[in-house]
């Protein structure tokens, strides 16, 4: 099956990256999706939403949305980036941690009881695929 192999490759990212120092974390939203956005002519404007918010680094929310946020919006990263750069800068994600945490976050929400519909299971083994084939 491809799908096992795909996760198997995803479990060997994450083991990988698990232990990596993080360092001092800046505040991340936890739940950075279009529904939590205000978006006027391709520009973050405003956020709301914060129940989830905690320390973490901007790959969290990269890559949360980019597993999470839906169609058309996964591959409009570079919108959520931008907002980012007021706060925080999304450029440290580049060091492997975006790949890592939304390996992590497909993994989890592959496990879960009462799984997503074939589209998200389709778009997590998408993300693994791409990231753990990467590494």
């Amino acid at each position: 099956m491809p799908g096992v192999a795909i996760v198997e490759r995803g479990v060997e990212l994450a083991r990988r990256v698990a232990h990596r120092a993080l360092g001092p974390l800046p505040l991340a939203h936890g739940d950075f999706m279009p529904t939590n956005l205000v978006v006027d002519d391709r520009r973050i404007v405003g956020v709301i939403d914060w129940e989830f918010a905690g320390p973490a680094p901007p790959a969290f929310d990269l890559a949360r949305w980019e597993v999470s946020a839906g169609d058309p919006w996964h591959d409009w990263s570079e919108v959520l980036c931008r907002g980012y750069a007021r706060v925080a800068d999304p450029t440290s994600a580049a060091a492997g941690l975006v790949p890592a945490f939304a390996v992590d976050w497909a993994l989890e929400k592959l496990g879960w009881r009462n799984p997503a519909g074939a589209v998200q299971v389709r778009r997590c083994l998408e993300v693994i695929d791409r990231y753990a084939n990467a590494g």
